[in-house]
């Protein structure tokens, strides 16, 4: 018994040494420089997931059906893992150890849709190519999913070996620098990947570089819209390889193919006097494990200037001197019933930005509710009617649709000519109507507006009307966030229209009865550099607020939360208003707004510790002290730096 356990132990001790050493390609293995891409995903010090993307050099060893990479490893250092060549795949075993860090153990793991596994590349032999769309963890534990940071579309590329003028390191193509680029205009259909019912219009620039009897196209991928792919191109057509590597996009490994019920090269006719590269070839975009990510048809390329150029819309840029002032458009949104009758008129508001230069042009910032930022221009003559010229191209949203200023007389396409009052600061549409519309010279509108003023929002002292939470999501601790969709309506409680500049909202939480008004802190919010309480409607980082408060991300574990509010605040007229706080009752499941019971503020005022009345944004220690509509006061002392 005692030389069986003995036996046991060193059997146990030698296995666990062994499973403490990392890989070595043996010494007659051929050890080769590839280059490694892939998208690096990691989690700063305050828990929000950052990335970056990778290309370098990394060693890759041969021997005989053993494959070895020297990994590239921000927590411990490069260090090889071993795989298994077999056909046209490559498997590395699950849990390779690959180092220490901060004394713990770290493994090589990858993660599918059914949880962690072993990681398994696509490997193509004649292009030199790894790659695979799962994702390659690099883990602390050898049982269960908890990594330290993981990579997205991992690709291993061999170099070209030639003069890499068109190669980079990532095996992706880049024109060489005396090639000759051209802007192109891009026609095709783009079918949906999922329901081939589903199609889009495409009209967009892409680059066309030219060296010797290389051609090289840029813009064809949604997925990495910077990738080029080369052909080669005689006196009548362009040829260009099936499957050749775009880089990383979305986690994937993007590939371009062609496709005519097999897989094929994309052959282009090509016309050098018209300018104009034509395919029947469906060009597909498809993953490394062949998921179908993109597919277009009825491909032409044509070029920009020459005998029958296609013009791109370009979006309306303001001057860059151009100053602003905000005014609310007002009209009636038609609803069209299904037979296409008029089923009733909506009475709809918003705020806009306009901006004179002189007396000869009228910028308006904000007509097309789908894209804000969107700007028309307008010419004034001296009677003071302003004429937007109908087709002016607002964009495209990130819904792939692109949208058009259009006006409508008699169901018919026009422009927009509105009336000009510098008596009430107001600009009317009398009988025209305003489209946002789905094309540049045909009738096709999303929405269509009667009734249309456009008038200057005076800056006077109002109380905000009460904002909404839309949708509440807890914080996960999977994805690292939570996240809130508020709604903070730009009008006071009579629906007069009020100034987005001068409007906030502030957050509140309550934990066992207990309610206080929400900080974000830098600890949290990567953008921020001081602490933020109150949020000005207009700010956006694109990360983890936008606009009026669309989406707030929540990063401390907020499921301790009973309950979430917010309030609408208002500094018009030098003076501070506030809303209710309108609660949404997280612990009860509540689905729905619940106003609170306390009673409205009415108006707020700010003191200095001597008693003297301070401007909201003075500096130092102040009292703040909100009067009640029942007429009691209720104070609070701030400290700004």
């Amino acid at each position: 018994m005692k030389h069986f356990t003995l036996l046991f132990l060193t059997v146990l001790l030698a296995t666990f040494a062994k499973a403490q050493t990392t890989a070595t390609p043996p010494s007659g293995a051929t050890v080769e420089t590839w280059n490694a891409a892939f998208l690096y995903h990691y989690f700063n010090s305050s828990g929000s997931e950052q990335t970056e993307n990778i290309a370098e050099e990394m060693d890759v060893a041969f021997d005989g059906s053993d494959v070895y990479f020297n990994l590239p490893n921000p927590i411990t250092g490069n260090s090889w893992v071993k795989g298994t060549l077999s056909g046209n795949t490559a498997t590395f075993a699950r849990s390779q150890y690959i180092g220490t860090y901060s004394g713990s153990k770290a493994y090589l793991d990858a993660m599918g849709e059914n949880g962690l596994c072993d990681l398994v590349l696509n490997y193509d032999s004649e292009k030199g190519i790894f790659s695979t769309d799962l994702y390659v963890l690099i883990n602390s534990s050898l049982t269960e999913q908890s990594a330290w940071c993981y990579y997205t579309g991992f690709t291993v590329s061999k170099n070209s070996g030639g003069d890499g003028s068109d190669v980079n390191p990532d095996g992706t193509i880049t024109p060489p620098a005396s090639a000759t680029q051209e802007n192109w205009v891009l026609s095709c259909l783009n079918v949906n990947p999922n329901d081939e019912s589903q199609t889009e219009t495409v009209k967009e620039t892409v680059k066309v570089a030219f060296s010797g009897s290389n051609i090289y196209i840029q813009g064809l991928s949604a997925y990495v819209p910077e990738a080029w792919i080369k052909g080669t191109i005689n006196s009548s057509t362009a040829t260009f390889a099936t499957r050749q590597y775009m880089g990383t996009g979305y986690g994937y490994s993007v590939y371009t193919i062609g496709y005519n019920g097999t897989e094929t090269d994309i052959v282009f006719n090509y016309d050098s006097e018209k300018g104009t590269l034509t395919t029947d070839t469906y060009i597909l975009g498809i993953s490394s494990s062949e998921t179908l990510l993109q597919q277009l048809t009825n491909v032409t390329l044509t070029r920009q200037g020459g005998d029958d150029p296609v013009v791109v819309d370009e979006v309306v840029t303001p001057p860059s001197t151009l100053k602003t002032t905000e005014y609310v458009f007002k009209g009636s949104s038609i609803i069209y019933d299904t037979d296409g009758t008029i089923a009733g008129l909506k009475p709809v508001q918003w705020n806009v930005r306009v901006g004179f230069v002189g007396s000869k042009y009228v910028y308006i910032q904000g007509l097309c509710p789908y894209l804000p930022d969107a700007w028309v221009r307008g010419d004034m003559n001296s009677d003071g009617e302003v004429t937007f010229t109908r087709g002016q191209y607002f964009g495209e949203a990130i819904t792939h649709q692109n949208f058009y200023f259009a006006g409508m007389i008699f169901n018919e396409l026009s422009d927009v000519v509105l009336e000009w009052s510098s008596s009430t600061l107001t600009f009317t549409g009398g009988s025209y109507y305003m489209a946002i519309n789905s094309q540049k010279n045909t009738l096709a509108p999303y929405d269509i507006y009667a009734g249309i003023t456009i008038t200057r929002i005076k800056d006077v002292a109002a109380t905000p009307a009460d904002p909404a939470v839309a949708e509440y999501q807890p914080y996960n601790s999977e994805a690292s966030y939570g996240y809130a969709r508020f709604e903070v309506p730009t009008q006071d409680v009579d629906g007069n229209a009020i100034l987005m500049d001068k409007l906030s909202y502030r957050i509140y939480t309550e934990i066992g009865g207990v309610q206080e008004q929400y900080v974000f802190t830098p600890s949290f919010y990567q953008n921020l550099t001081e602490e933020m309480s109150t949020v000005p409607y207009m700010y956006a980082d694109g990360w983890d607020f936008y606009r009026g408060g669309t989406f707030v991300s929540f990063y401390d574990s907020n499921n301790e939360f009973d309950k979430i509010g917010i309030q609408s605040v208002y500094n018009g007229g030098n003076q501070e208003h506030v809303s209710n706080i309108v609660w949404y009752d997280i612990k009860g499941g509540t689905e729905g707004i619940e106003t609170a019971t306390a009673t409205e503020g009415v108006s707020v005022s700010y003191y200095d510790l001597q008693g003297r009345r301070a401007t909201a944004d003075a500096k130092g220690i102040l009292l703040r002290v909100e009067t009640l509509s029942d007429g009691t006061t209720r104070t609070t002392k701030l400290v700004r730096r």
